[in-house]
């Protein structure tokens, strides 16, 4: 395959399997940075049969491949690529409103950076709906930058579009660090007074009134809540009761 001017050739890997059916290209952040492409933007990959417009998003922190991108099974079949073949991809000259104002994640130091990994991890995924996107992306991130300045942190949040449209509506995404859910959450402490099971739940509901009061009204949803990382297991009580032991608890 002839290379293509202002592109760069990259190698198709096996996709995350939280990206199933996203619409999601996961790249080297190196080759992020060289086509000046943040998370959530838009990028055109090409193969030799076609061209497609694909969200990008950033290797997760734990993925040390480099000149990689990882695609799942329906784009590759979109594509008409396998796994190990060479596609290249560019900035598309339509872009999500561009660069994620005011929530740029700075880069952490080459040496030390263990705990910057471990919060990267930690991200709470959070799905809305609205009418015109394009318009409503900047609504939603300077409200994110005002709930961030109240806890005195940076923004890193992000927010990019699903790449799909139902009867007129579009379609998100809302990526939100955990560490800073618990930050709001000490100065909120209203946030534990809505029904739900885990904080994550709680705060969704919490964010969602508290938005709709600005007229920002998004029909907010937990997508996916970081895994919780453990050791050892745990023990189900049922197997350790009969009916006799919960009468004598009563």
């Amino acid at each position: 395959m002839v290379k293509i001017a202002d592109t760069r050739p990259l190698i198709v890997a096996e996709n995350e399997i939280q990206d199933n059916a996203r619409k999601i290209a996961r790249l080297d952040p190196d080759v992020m940075g060289q086509m000046n492409v943040s998370d959530g933007d838009l990028i055109e990959v090409i193969s030799q049969s076609t061209a497609e417009l694909f969200t990008a998003l950033a290797l997760i922190p734990t993925d040390t491949s480099s000149g990689v991108i990882r695609l799942d099974r329906g784009a590759r079949d979109i594509l008409g690529t396998g796994i190990g073949d060479t596609i290249f991809v560019k900035r598309a000259e339509y872009r999500n409103n561009t660069a994620l104002e005011g929530s740029k994640i700075k880069s952490p130091p080459s040496t030390g950076a263990e705990e910057h990994l471990v919060e990267s991890r930690a991200t709470l995924l959070i799905s809305g709906s609205c009418i015109d996107f394009e318009n409503q992306r900047h609504k939603i991130m300077d409200y994110l930058d005002a709930l961030a300045m109240e806890v005195h942190m940076e923004n890193d949040c992000k927010c990019y579009s699903e790449g799909k449209k139902t009867l007129g509506w579009d379609f998100f995404q809302i990526s939100f660090p955990l560490h800073l859910v618990e930050k709001i959450q000490q100065i909120h402490p209203e946030i534990d007074k809505h029904e739900g099971n885990t904080l994550e739940d709680r705060f969704v509901i919490w964010l969602s009134e508290r938005m709709k009061k600005k007229q920002l009204e998004y029909h907010l949803k937990i997508s996916e809540i970081p895994y919780e990382a453990v050791s050892g297991f745990r023990l189900d009580p049922k197997n350790y009761q009969n009916a006799n032991d919960r009468d004598d608890l009563k």
